[in-house]
């Protein structure tokens, strides 16, 4: 037996980071330092639906969000000769906080007609965040990275990879 289900939404979202920092110490070529940085995301979708096999039939009116995060720590970072090219491996260790402001979302149950409300906002939460990274500039304008963070704290635990091609012309 085939069952699906299926969902829509209209969603819109951004999302915005600045860091800084200053070196501090090289040692044998890595350079050691303070970094500090802040993130503000933002999101918003309406219109959300879903309906068939093993969901929750369910109905979101709508839902805005702003996710504003920042901290300091350590980084550490060295470039290394392959070729024409180089390799840069960085590390950092951040103490972040971060703070959720959002409107409550309503909606409705389709199978039984009850209507809801969810107040998700106004979370505070407060991390370690080790991560590391790997990139390769092949030439002037490609670059191939590879990063892998792991974030720590009350609750928050979440563990990411990702591997990206940078291409600039």
């Amino acid at each position: 037996m085939h069952k699906s289900a299926k969902a829509s939404a209209h969603v819109h979202n951004f999302s915005a980071r600045a860091a800084a920092g200053h070196d501090l110490w090289k040692i044998k070529g890595w350079e050691v330092g303070l970094r500090g940085e802040m993130s503000l995301s933002y999101l918003a979708f309406s219109g959300y639906r879903e309906s068939g096999a093993d969901s929750l039939n369910l109905d979101v009116d709508g839902y805005r969000t702003t996710y504003l995060e920042g901290g300091g720590g350590f980084f550490t970072g060295k470039r290394f000769r392959l070729g024409s090219g180089y390799i840069v491996a960085t590390g950092k260790m951040m103490g972040m906080y971060g703070r959720m402001n959002g409107s409550d979302f309503t909606g409705r149950f389709q199978t039984y007609g009850s209507s809801y409300r969810v107040s998700p906002g106004h979370i505070s939460t407060a991390w370690v965040a080790p991560e590391a990274t790997l990139a390769w500039n092949i030439t002037k304008g490609l670059t191939i990275s590879g990063s892998y963070s792991g974030r720590f704290g009350k609750r928050y635990i979440v563990n990411a990879g990702s591997v990206d091609l940078n291409l600039r012309w």
